[in-house]
């Protein structure tokens, strides 16, 4: 048996009170419920690119990070975690159709060290041993019914998506000394800047990439053309960051651009334009708690006001681009094919009119995850746009550069931006900026530039670990 050291990110889902249910359900009745309990967090679990190890009771405990390690984990269980309570309240109501009880969950998510099994061992399980399950499963027994707590480690990583409440220090049976833990509100309506508490370090090292971008909105504001930026790099690397930043100036400006965001997701249903959906939703200020039929009259009255003639068409059109259908609209009958076309020409035309109040900034984030229709719908709206001042801007690691048509060579109006890493000099000069502090001992300072290997994420998390550790005090 070969066993690792892994860093992973544990989800404890535990059923509320499941003693007193017990107590009025025949016994194959409980199976039965618990059956539809443990296939609904398995279910989106799954979803999200984790793993259920095992069934403890009536908790299930899921891991992400094992087998398969992915650098947003500690999102990825988070995710599902909210995607487990709003499966459960469905759950829910067909049980009160049924005439049975309603079931109610408390979940902990924790990230930490574990020393496992990679390929599952012997049954399918991975045969943890480490802390940092105990600490989720005593997280878990602190909830209250329906609640998502979260350990620091998972909070600090999330932070950037995700809206949360302290709760302060919590006491764990068995530990001996208290945690922090946070409540989970829900997702934040735009993904921000993770960065370390209390401390911000000015944009380094991207100067020359900042002003490209400023001159090539310059122009399309100016010249009222429409403009495609792909800027790739590695992760860690800091797109995001010259993104936000790129964004806090336009917004400083005297006429400010409608700056929109979407983002491509590597898990879930895998909804196409997906970052499409993200920006109606942002300009028809749809919530996420909205019914469909309330969505989709965000979506029309929207779409009517930009586009007065032909609007419920329109509106139908683009809902297929957005996973919004009106059932009783003319585009119901209409083949996929024909549907997508349309679709792309209304998208088309909302921009144009769009456009006409103030210029609009379309970022359309982590793009190398994107489906080919989308890479397809990005690209048709940069060649089929004219006089219109919109700024498509796409962030994307470097495996993007491998598909067949990657973004950024389709013409004059197109770009492709590589942005590179730190040099030493600018990784010093980050850290610096991170701490504020002349006296952190040289060789400190050059251990963390030669392990960031010039990624500006890297410095941050290093830094922050030797803060945890207690090596560098503020």
């Amino acid at each position: 048996m070969s066993e690792e050291r892994r860093v992973v990110t544990v989800m404890f889902a535990d059923l509320v009170e499941s003693t007193a249910l017990a107590e009025t359900l025949d016994p194959e009745d409980l199976r039965a419920i618990l059956s539809r309990f443990y296939n609904l967090v398995a279910a989106e679990v799954r979803r999200f690119g984790g793993t259920v190890e095992k069934y403890l009771g009536d908790a299930a405990l899921a891991i992400f990070g094992l087998p398969d390690v992915h650098e947003d984990d500690a999102e990825r269980a988070v995710r599902a975690a909210l995607a487990a309570r709003d499966a459960l309240a469905e759950l829910n109501a067909r049980l009160a159709a049924e005439g049975r009880s309603r079931l109610t969950m408390r979940i902990a998510v924790n990230t930490g060290e574990v020393v496992a099994d990679p390929k599952g061992g012997v049954q399918g399980e991975f045969r943890l041993a480490a802390d940092a399950i105990n600490v989720a499963a005593r997280l878990q027994q602190q909830a209250k019914a329906g609640s998502i707590l979260l350990a620091p480690r998972t909070e600090r990583l999330v932070r950037g998506i995700a809206e949360t409440s302290s709760l302060g220090p919590v006491t764990l049976r068995g530990k001996a000394q208290p945690i922090e833990a946070w409540e989970v509100i829900g997702l934040r309506p735009e993904r921000t800047q993770r960065g370390i508490p209390g401390l911000q370090a000015p944009l380094i090292g991207r100067g020359e990439e900042m002003d490209l971008l400023l001159h090539l909105y310059d122009r399309v504001a100016r010249e009222r053309q429409t403009q495609l930026v792909t800027i790739v790099g590695a992760p860690g690397v800091g797109k995001s960051r010259l993104q936000q930043e790129f964004a806090s100036l336009l917004r400083a400006l005297p006429e400010p651009p409608a700056i929109r965001k979407g983002r491509c997701l590597p898990y879930g249903d895998g909804l196409a334009f997906a970052p499409v959906a993200e920006i109606f939703k942002q300009d028809a200020q749809i919530m996420d708690g909205d019914p469909a039929d309330a969505a989709r009259k965000k979506l029309l009255d929207t779409v009517t006001r930009w586009l007065p003639d032909g609007s419920t068409r329109a509106a139908a059109a683009l809902g297929f681009l957005v996973g919004l259908v009106f059932p009783d609209s003319p585009m119901a009958g209409v083949d996929p094919k024909s549907a997508r076309e349309e679709a792309f020409a209304s998208w088309r035309r909302y921009l144009l009119a769009r456009s006409t109040a103030a210029a609009l900034v379309l970022v359309f984030e982590d793009v190398h995850w994107a489906d080919d229709s989308l890479l397809e719908l990005v690209e048709y709206t940069a060649s089929h746009l004219h006089d219109s001042p919109v700024l498509l801007l796409c962030l994307a690691r470097p495996e993007l550069l491998e598909r067949p048509t990657p973004l950024g060579g389709l013409g004059r109006n197109t770009a492709i931006m590589h942005l590179e890493a730190l040099s030493e000099t600018e990784s010093r000069a980050l850290v610096a900026a991170l701490l504020a502090v002349d006296d952190l001992p040289e060789s400190v300072r050059l251990e963390i530039v030669s392990k960031a290997d010039g990624n500006p994420f890297f410095v941050e998390e290093i830094v922050h670990m030797l803060m945890d550790m207690g090596a560098i005090v503020q």
